[in-house]
């Protein structure tokens, strides 16, 4: 089972003779809705770039944590809900604790929570 902070793939296709991809998401919902409910809240990973080091909206997941071959950019302001059966139930990473503790004062901020 999938839990708070993984970082799980899901395959998608995109349009017609496109190769299939992986995404990557990090798994932000608490755990006992992730066992109950039919969707996963997700925060979408994308590959990490310059442009991202001053964007408070950007949190840099490294490749170690993502299970990647390159640092990564969880996009806060994409968080959103996917089917869990489109989901990987295998993690191919894991937040460390500080970052996932960032993650949730960012997000904090984007949702207006304080």
């Amino acid at each position: 089972m999938i839990e708070r902070g993984d970082v799980v793939s899901a395959r998608r296709r995109i349009g017609f003779d496109v190769p299939v991809e992986d995404e990557r998401f990090v798994v932000f919902q608490d755990d006992q809705l992730v066992a109950a409910l039919p969707t996963v809240i997700v925060v979408p990973l994308d590959v990490w770039s310059a442009r991202d080091v001053d964007d408070p909206l950007s949190l840099r997941v490294t490749k170690r944590e993502a299970g990647t071959k390159h640092d990564m950019a969880a996009r806060l302001t994409l968080l959103g809900a996917r089917l869990a059966e489109k989901l990987s139930l295998h993690p191919t990473g894991r937040l460390a604790p500080s970052t996932l503790t960032e993650l949730d004062e960012r997000m904090r901020r984007v949702l207006g929570l304080g």
